[in-house]
């Protein structure tokens, strides 16, 4: 009996650790966001700002602040 429950609380905690990535987001710049600088401002802890391939010039692609986020 005491081995059931073990299983329930095994599923449970590892469902609660794959939580944050599930909702986690992948804002690509520039199809989503304009701007590296937007991208980084529309994301929260967890999601990924991807950044295309090019170079990025002028307001908003320069001098990033990430706003103290990861």
């Amino acid at each position: 009996m005491r081995f059931k429950h073990c299983k329930y609380i095994i599923m449970l905690l590892t469902l609660l650790c794959l939580t944050p990535s599930i909702f986690a987001a992948v804002i690509q710049v520039p199809a989503d966001q304009p701007t590296i600088q937007s991208g980084i401002d529309a994301a929260v802890n967890g999601d990924t700002v991807l950044v295309a391939d090019g170079i990025y010039k002028g307001e908003g692609n320069v001098n990033i602040d990430f706003n103290g986020k990861k």
